[in-house]
C-alpha cells in the first residue's frame, strides 16, 4: 500500500514538473511573440531603451534571430558615423551575402569617380574599363567565366556593367519604362519594379531572348542622371552566380549626395 501511494506521488509531481515547464515554455513564447521594437534596421533591432525592464524576453526574441543580445546597445544603424551615447536593449547579426568567391568584406574594391560609385568584387573577375568619349559613355565590366559550355548551352559566366547616362524629358520613372523594351520581338520583357538600393529608390526588370537573359537596375544619382547596372542571370551548372551578384550589389556606394 505504501508502495503504492509513493508511486502515485511521484506520478503527480512528475506531471505538476511536466505542467510547469509547458507553462514556462508558453509564457516565453507567448512573450517573444509580444515584444516591441522601438527601431529596426538591416541586421539590427533596438527593443528599448528601458533597460530598467527584464531583459529575458528580449534576449529570447534575439535567440529566435539567431543574433546577439546586447543590453547596451546604440539606438543608430549599424556603421552610423555618429550616434547619441544612450544604452538600448538590442539583437544584432550578420547580414553579410555568402558567395563561391567567400564573404564580399574580404573581396576587392573598386572605385570610379567619372562614373562615381565604388564597389567590392571577387579577385576572381576580370576588370575591365572603357573611358567615356564622343558619344560613349563611360561604363566598367566585371567579368569571370565557368567551365566551357557548348554553343547550344547557357554561357557559364558572370558578368556585371556598370555605366551612367543622362535623359532629357520626363521623370526617372518614365525613362525606366521607355527603356524596359526590346526590338526582338520574341524577347520577354518583365515589368520594371521598384527596390531599394543603396539608400535610393531604384527599378529592375529584365529581359529575355534566345541568346541570353539580362537584368537591368537602374538608379537615380542627380538630376536626369541614372546609374544603370546590367548583369547576367544565367548559372547553368547552380553555382550560386546570384549570390556574387547579389553581394557586390550589398556594396554598392554611390558618391552623389541624396
Amino acid at each position: 500500500m505504501k508502495e503504492t501511494t509513493a508511486t502515485l506521488i511521484i506520478i503527480i509531481i512528475l506531471i505538476l514538473i511536466a505542467a510547469g515547464g509547458w507553462w514556462y515554455f508558453s509564457n516565453q513564447q507567448n512573450a517573444v511573440n509580444e515584444v516591441t521594437v522601438m527601431d529596426e534596421f538591416p541586421g539590427k533591432v533596438v527593443y528599448t531603451t528601458d533597460t530598467s525592464l527584464d531583459s529575458g524576453i528580449f534576449e529570447a526574441d534575439c535567440s529566435a534571430r539567431s543574433g546577439t543580445f546586447n543590453s547596451c546597445g546604440t539606438t543608430c544603424a549599424p556603421g552610423a558615423a555618429a550616434c547619441a551615447q544612450v544604452c538600448a536593449y538590442t539583437c544584432e547579426w550578420s547580414t553579410e551575402i555568402d558567395t563561391p568567391f567567400g564573404k564580399p568584406s574580404t573581396w576587392n574594391t573598386y572605385a570610379n569617380p567619372d562614373i562615381g560609385f565604388s564597389i567590392n568584387y571577387p579577385s576572381e573577375m576580370e576588370l575591365k574599363e572603357q573611358e567615356g568619349k564622343d558619344d560613349i559613355v563611360p561604363s566598367v565590366a566585371f567579368s569571370f567565366t565557368g567551365e566551357a559550355t557548348t554553343t547550344e548551352e547557357q554561357s557559364d559566366l558572370i558578368e556585371v556593367t556598370v555605366t551612367k547616362t543622362a535623359y532629357l524629358d520626363g521623370s526617372f520613372k518614365e525613362y525606366v519604362e521607355k527603356q524596359a523594351t526590346s526590338t526582338d520581338e520574341n524577347a520577354v520583357v518583365t515589368e520594371p519594379k521598384q527596390i531599394d538600393i543603396n539608400q535610393r529608390k531604384g527599378f529592375t526588370y529584365t529581359i529575355t531572348n534566345d541568346e541570353k537573359s539580362l537584368a537591368y537596375v537602374m538608379v537615380p544619382v542627380g538630376e536626369n542622371v541614372v546609374l544603370v547596372i546590367t548583369h547576367t542571370l544565367e548559372d547553368p551548372n547552380n553555382v550560386g552566380y546570384q549570390s556574387v551578384i547579389d553581394g557586390m550589389l550589398s556594396t554598392l556606394e554611390i558618391f552623389a549626395k541624396l
